[in-house]
């Protein structure tokens, strides 16, 4: 019978690759983990700016509706000084000429100013006020009011840009913003759940910079009178970008904008790189953000992590040679519990043993056999030639049975074969070969021989193995008697 505890669970080498493999991958994923946490993390920052931005819109359109309803009680103190722009037909203030008053604002209006702009030009210090409280959000934004009822445009910044004409002020119109948003229907829901909404990149009118705009609609005495909104550079989103080196070196990070013909490249674009795994994010209203994890950030994030590989390498091979010791010591002592010292092959022992692990199939057989007149050799020849048939016998026994086979020294010149799976007709077929071996060999130098007997039972029914074993060695005592 083989001992299967006598087997290491694996090899030491195929134990390593194991490891290996199971950190590498453990690590690998990891890395894909991490990298997915730092874009997460990149895409709540935009996010953040973004609706905080919007959130802004929102207070500064309704501080502006309330000075539209409730206008300051001295309209002569607020006054701001509005000029007309005859080789541009064009009114306004801070946009390049006439800087005489303390706003930091630029208005920009088609034609001369109507009385109305003149009588209620209070609303300008007002808005700037407000527009200070979100400056240090995004040092990349550009707040604004755009009025469709008298047709200008106030813009936080003071733009001493030198212009010819006003023909790109045409663009004044209602559905100027929300024609660059999304779909009506995503507009609308933005409108509903947060007061604002996002449009696509867009060349901005006066510096022609790539904007997208964050529009809260200004609705005074039921009619759209004009957007209250901010302007954020997509340059301005490189500066949100905190990944760490590992990813922008080595991945590909692109953010797809509405409008924008190419993608940013948040990342360095090693476009010949072999992509492992792509993941692609949506915002809503602004476009999509691509992860691209390359074979060179893996095997960078890798190189990074062999250090603490090979402490847990060591570690698992330290354990595994202490189990691998202790087994090989319990194996050790077990075996010599149940090995005979004399012959090598098991003692009664085992009995339990196989038994107890129905070892034995659903039906077997036994073959109980014994040394004849073993008396006579011992006392003519001696204890040593009689310790050598015993060794004789157990040999023949050993090289001549199967390996779920299990042969037994049961105590002196009496030995017990368990034939698992096995009828009794084999059985005595076996028998009876052995016992020819066994009486065809000599067992010592001197030219000895030994002869034995044998009886042969099977299991019946519900017999257990002693049972069956007390049927074989009754048959064995008449064989012996016979002869």
């Amino acid at each position: 019978m083989k001992n299967t505890n006598s087997s290491p669970f694996i090899s030491l080498v195929s134990l390593n690759i194991l490891i290996v493999l199971v950190l590498t991958t453990a690590a690998s994923y990891s890395i894909w983990n991490q990298a997915k946490i730092d874009v997460e993390s990149f895409i709540s920052s935009v996010k953040e700016s973004i609706f905080l931005l919007g959130s802004r819109t929102v207070e500064n359109k309704n501080l502006l509706l309330d000075i539209l309803e409730n206008p300051p009680k001295n309209l002569n103190e607020n006054q701001v000084p509005i000029h007309y722009y005859p080789q541009r037909d064009e009114y306004g203030f801070n946009n390049g000429v006439n800087n005489d008053n303390l706003l930091n604002g630029t208005l920009l209006g088609r034609g001369r100013p109507p009385q109305a702009v003149l009588d209620n030009s209070y609303i300008f210090p007002y808005l700037e006020r407000a527009w200070s409280r979100s400056t240090p959000l995004l040092l990349s934004s550009d707040q604004f009011y755009t009025s469709y009822r008298y047709k200008f445009i106030y813009t936080m910044g003071n733009r001493n840009i030198k212009r010819k004409t006003s023909e790109y002020l045409d663009v004044i119109v209602p559905t100027r913003y929300s024609s660059m948003a999304a779909t009506d229907k995503s507009v609308k829901r933005q409108l509903h759940s947060r007061g604002f909404y996002i449009t696509h990149a867009y060349k901005d009118t006066i510096d022609k910079t790539n904007v997208i705009s964050v529009i809260s609609p200004v609705h005074f005495q039921g009619q759209h009178i004009g957007d209250m909104g901010v302007d954020i550079s997509t340059s301005y989103l490189y500066a949100l970008n905190n990944f760490p080196r590992l990813i922008k070196r080595y991945a590909q990070v692109s953010l797809k904008i509405h409008g924008l013909e190419s993608p940013l490249q948040l990342t360095a674009n090693h476009a010949d790189n072999f992509i492992l795994i792509t993941k692609t994010y949506v915002f809503e209203g602004l476009g999509s953000l691509t992860l691209n994890v390359t074979l060179p950030m893996i095997l960078h994030g890798l190189h990074s992590k062999l250090q603490s590989m090979f402490v847990i390498m060591l570690m698992f091979n330290v354990i595994y040679i202490y189990l691998i010791r202790n087994k090989r010591e319990r194996f050790q002592l077990q075996t010599k519990i149940i090995t005979d010292d004399l012959t090598g092959i098991y003692n009664r022992r085992i009995i339990d043993e196989a038994s107890s692990k129905s070892k034995l199939g659903t039906t077997f057989s036994l073959i109980v056999m014994d040394a004849n007149k073993f008396k006579t050799i011992n006392d003519t020849y001696g204890h040593q030639e009689g310790d050598l048939a015993i060794q004789h016998i157990a040999r023949t026994l050993k090289e001549n049975v199967r390996k779920e086979d299990i042969c037994i020294r049961m105590g002196g010149d009496e030995f017990c074969i368990i034939l698992p799976n096995t009828e009794i007709t084999q059985a005595h077929l076996l028998a009876n070969a052995l016992k020819s071996k066994i009486e065809s060999v000599p067992f010592s130098e001197r030219g000895l021989f030994v002869h034995v007997s044998f009886g042969v039972s099977q299991k019946q029914n519900n017999d257990d193995f002693d049972e069956t074993y007390k049927q074989a060695d009754k048959q064995l005592y008449l064989n012996k008697h016979d002869a």
